[in-house]
């Protein structure tokens, strides 16, 4: 949605009497396009998957609950 002069005065009175509440969805598609413009992504080719781990690969854990030091 384009920022016009109307828009922005609008939401700059919303803000200002408290009365301006997108929903969650708004809110994240915003960060996203904010943080992430939609050229970045663009014409580029799907990441594999990456192997996350030791247990992935059928091995033990680096880390077990026995590892861990009592914090008392």
């Amino acid at each position: 949605m384009a920022a016009s002069p109307e828009r922005i005065a609008r939401l700059r009175a919303a803000i200002a009497e408290g009365s301006y509440a997108p929903g969650a969805e708004a809110v994240a598609e915003s960060l996203v396009g904010w943080l992430a413009p939609p050229e970045w992504f663009e014409g580029r080719p799907a990441v594999p998957t990456r192997d996350l781990g030791p247990l992935d690969r059928g091995e033990a854990p680096v880390h077990t609950a026995g590892d861990v030091e009592p914090r008392r």
